[in-house]
């Protein structure tokens, strides 16, 4: 994996991630990792739990659902209390981790003797959870164009708490998404669905180009590559940024049209 290709380099790695539980992935290639994930999934699967644990779950919600329609059709008793609000405590698991992970990734951004750092943040991931008119964590879901919003305040405090260090020039920065945004596959459908998100995807339209920004060393000019470039090819890239053959946005270019 990159991360070994990073300690040969004589690099020290650390990641901060949600959802995916890396620190169980590649142990031996990290030099410390810190994950979490707090949100419900379908069948309430976690993460935090095995796989088989993960294989009985649903069988032991179904017999929960079963004994509770019973209750309700046979018994002929009251309801017993209504669970809590789905899309509150989403929202509040959300941002928790969100929160975590800001904290968590500014320990790494903060600490000299790391150099390779890996962080993967719950935004712009749906369901909306930040209030961007209002720059606020919402009481309701918002949408992804408001995720989006705290998306790009957190690269801003990404810059400046390096820029304050005087590590921005220096640092090699990539920005990517480990998928696009799936309207057409999931949320088009979802009842959270926005007349905003609706305009904005052009009524759904999937696009599968996931966003995808690479920051050189001292490099202070936009530049822009409209060469197609398969995220697949991610790995090379990292092996090439590793190597620091790319000093340039031209020699970036020249690469991309190359491989």
């Amino acid at each position: 994996p990159v991360f070994q290709h990073a300690l040969d380099h004589g690099y020290r790695t650390r990641i901060a991630g949600w959802y995916n539980p890396s620190c169980r992935i590649p142990p031996d290639v990290l030099d410390s990792c810190y994950w979490v994930y707090h949100e419900a999934t379908p069948a309430r699967l976690s993460p935090n739990r095995t796989a088989a644990r993960n294989l009985l779950r649903p069988l032991r919600l179904d017999r929960r659902r079963l004994l509770y329609l019973l209750y309700r059709l046979h018994l002929r008793a009251s309801a017993p209390p209504p669970p809590p609000n789905d899309d509150q405590l989403d929202i509040r698991m959300h941002a928790s981790d969100y929160h975590d992970l800001l904290v968590a990734g500014d320990r790494l951004l903060s600490d000299p003797s790391i150099d390779f750092v890996f962080l993967h943040l719950p935004i712009p991931h749906p369901f909306g959870f930040y209030d961007r008119r209002t720059g606020t964590i919402a009481t309701v879901h918002t949408s992804y164009l408001d995720n989006l919003a705290l998306a790009d305040h957190y690269l801003a405090h990404v810059h400046q708490l390096l820029a304050s260090r005087h590590e921005w020039d220096a640092s090699t920065v990539v920005v990517m998404s480990d998928h696009s945004w799936r309207t057409s596959f999931i949320w088009i459908d979802a009842g959270s669905w926005t007349e905003e998100e609706d305009r904005a995807s052009n009524h759904g339209e999937f696009d599968p180009r996931p966003g995808y920004l690479v920051k050189l060393p001292n490099q202070h000019q936009p530049a822009r590559i409209d060469q197609p470039f398969d995220a697949v090819r991610t790995r090379a890239l990292f092996d090439a940024l590793l190597g620091k053959t790319l000093k340039t946005p031209t020699d970036l270019a020249h690469w991309t049209q190359t491989q």
